[in-house]
């Protein structure tokens, strides 16, 4: 890209065919509403939340039902004691502790009760 040194073309059919590509990245054709991130070690031979982008097998669910027992790094974490939403809703939400399920609205972030 002419400003880092690390920015490499590979793959292809042309000139770079011969550079495997090294995908550190999860590619979703919708993004998912639970946290996810890239663990090439511990997803090598499969397992719980791998491939969760149907493409590359590090891609890797967490920290969400029925991952939840997958802890995320901190750079994919969801926080304990809030709302967590990839992609921010326009619908206006907050934190309710007095939420249960099956009470409307509650569960607004699909993770938390609250």
């Amino acid at each position: 890209d002419g400003k880092h040194d690390g920015c490499r073309y590979c793959g292809g059919d042309g000139l770079f065919r011969t550079i495997e590509c090294k995908v550190e990245q999860c590619t979703f054709a919708n993004e998912p509403m639970i946290p996810y991130y890239y663990d090439e070690s511990d997803c090598a031979q499969g397992g719980v939340g791998c491939n969760a982008d149907g493409v590359h097998q590090g891609c890797r669910f967490c920290g969400a039902r029925p991952y939840e027992n997958i802890s995320c790094p901190v750079s994919a974490a969801v926080p304990e004691d809030a709302c967590w939403f990839r992609n921010e809703p326009r619908l206006q939400h907050y934190w309710d502790e007095s939420c249960a399920w099956g009470v409307k609205g509650c569960y607004a972030d699909g993770i938390h009760r609250q």
